[in-house]
């Protein structure tokens, strides 16, 4: 629950916390991720290149290069995109390097 600092505990006796990935709104019309940590990351390239493809697949622009500029993105819907591929690869990377997330 949002707020709640209290650990959870298994029937172990082991504490754990829950990892709940939280992605802030869209505060900023570019993007600006990293091209050299995203090129040095292949699950992060992975997953940004699986967004890409399925956001041409609807009839949209490419990701590509717009999402590492810093300089505006003037089509909402370029943007929209943007930022989420870049918040869902960001948190796949995560997950595929082990984190165990309990919610998106």
């Amino acid at each position: 629950m949002a707020g709640s600092q209290l650990p959870v505990k298994d029937s172990g006796d082991k504490l754990h916390r829950s990892v709940i990935m939280v992605f802030p709104g869209q505060e900023t019309d570019f993007v600006g991720l990293s091209q050299e940590m995203a090129n040095g990351s292949a699950q992060l390239r992975s997953h940004l290149d699986e967004c890409d493809e399925r956001i041409r697949l609807l009839g949209h622009e490419t990701l590509y290069p717009a999402i590492y500029e810093r300089d505006s993105i003037q089509s909402m819907p370029s943007l929209h995109a943007a930022h989420f591929a870049a918040q869902d690869a960001t948190a796949m990377a995560w997950i595929d390097n082990g984190l165990p997330v309990s919610c998106l």
